[in-house]
């Protein structure tokens, strides 16, 4: 029969399936420790173990059972077997009767279960909370996971991870596009984690630069702090990406690639001057390249000498521009009197 040790400790024996669909139970003592969040199980009482030997065989952190339930219907040839699911795995004991089973599994399930209070102070000592790097209060989403409190920074199915900051925005329920801003479009941005590539909605403002997954949605895939900006350029990192720029902050990089060259070199201005950042030399000299661009200038026809070849009729560049206007026509009538 479980008891209650001098630490507040649920002790006592039961049987435990160790080799998963075997069949085989051993007799194992267990201990459920509360105060340090565990559940484990040794060969036999520490007490009558030697010092050596006072290591537990195995055990469960309570923060990873999400549930435990009677299962004498998986094992119906098994009397007072209940199950304890953690962490996408099952563990199969036997007590020595139903009265000790039902002790044993309503003492689990009160172990490992998360209780929400009423004020947050209360909520901070009696939750297990995970948190992932640079959480902020106000970028995350709550999930629960074997058990445990998990703050995630929202993200959407793409896995593009929102860059956690210590700024706060509050849209007040209004879309992206309606946001008050000085500079608004669409760019592809590269992914925190996975490195993907993702189409995302960027509004400038005074104290942010803000990112959505749409035009009309209402909150920020994430935010880039004014105070975090340090310096913005055209970037090289990805050769095989045109119009790429990047954002440098105190704590990463991020690498924004907008639809043509001109979009590219005036969201680098905007950010500058509104940010009071020190231009870039390059991004004005890029600029003036792009209007000189000789591909993009219109063919000069009248410059360029070119002569007919009979007999098919093709026009190409002359071999010899020097020669007069005399002189091509004369070459012109010998090839036709040739051919």
């Amino acid at each position: 029969m479980p008891y209650m040790d001098k630490r507040g400790r649920l002790c006592g024996f039961l049987n435990i399936e160790e080799k998963e669909n075997s069949g085989r139970f051993s007799r194992r003592y267990f201990i459920l420790n509360t105060k340090e969040g565990k559940f484990q199980y040794f060969m036999d009482n520490p007490l009558n173990l030697p010092h050596n030997n006072r290591t537990p065989v195995d055990g469960i952190p309570l923060q990873f059972i999400s549930k435990v339930s009677d299962a004498r219907k998986q094992h119906p040839k098994v009397d007072s077997c209940f199950v304890v699911n953690f962490a996408g795995k099952t563990m199969f004991l036997q007590a020595d009767d139903s009265k000790d089973m039902r002790m044993w599994i309503e003492a689990l399930n009160d172990a490992s279960r998360i209780t929400v209070p009423t004020s947050m102070e209360s909520t901070k000592e009696r939750v297990n909370e995970w948190h992932q790097d640079g959480v902020s209060d106000r970028g995350y989403k709550t999930e629960i996971a074997g058990g445990v409190v998990c703050k995630i920074p929202i993200q959407t199915s793409d896995d593009d991870v929102t860059e956690s900051s210590e700024g706060e925005f509050d849209s007040h329920g209004e879309p992206a596009y309606r946001l008050p801003a000085i500079k608004t479009g669409f760019a592809v941005k590269q992914g925190g984690m996975r490195k993907n590539w993702k189409r995302r909605y960027f509004v400038l403002t005074e104290q942010n630069i803000l990112y959505f997954s749409s035009k009309k949605a209402k909150e920020p895939l994430g935010l880039i702090p004014r105070t975090d900006v340090q310096e913005v350029k055209i970037s090289t990192k990805h050769p095989n990406r045109d119009n790429l720029y990047e954002i440098v902050t105190h704590k990463r990089t991020f690498y924004i690639q907008c639809d043509n060259p001109e979009e590219m070199v005036s969201w680098i201005e905007v950010i500058q001057k509104t940010y009071e950042l020190e231009p870039e030399k390059s991004v004005q000299s890029s600029g003036d390249q792009l209007m000189k661009d000789p591909a993009t200038e219109a063919f000069d026809m009248e410059n360029f000498p070119v002569t007919k070849v009979y007999p098919h009729g093709e026009w190409c560049a002359s071999d010899d521009a020097a020669k007069t206007d005399k002189d091509t026509t004369r070459q012109k009538k010998k090839s036709w009197l040739l051919w």
